[in-house]
């Protein structure tokens, strides 16, 4: 896969996991990486990758994911 096709992926789940962060459950600003998964379809390692890269920017209602 070239390089241009895999940053289009990446910003496209980028895209599709900060929507989701507006949907999921949010307990005390604490959103799950399992709802978000049930959200979306992404495997759980890439929203962790994603997440542990900071390029997914939260909603003011979340203030972390659990990675668990």
């Amino acid at each position: 896969m070239n390089e241009e096709r895999t940053l289009a992926l990446r910003a496209s789940y980028k895209k599709a996991i900060e929507q989701a962060l507006e949907r999921v459950p949010v307990r005390n600003g604490v959103a799950r990486v399992h709802d978000l998964w049930l959200e979306t379809a992404i495997p759980k390692d890439l929203i962790i990758e994603l997440l542990k890269e900071n390029e997914i920017r939260f909603p003011p209602h979340v203030k972390r994911v659990e990675l668990r």
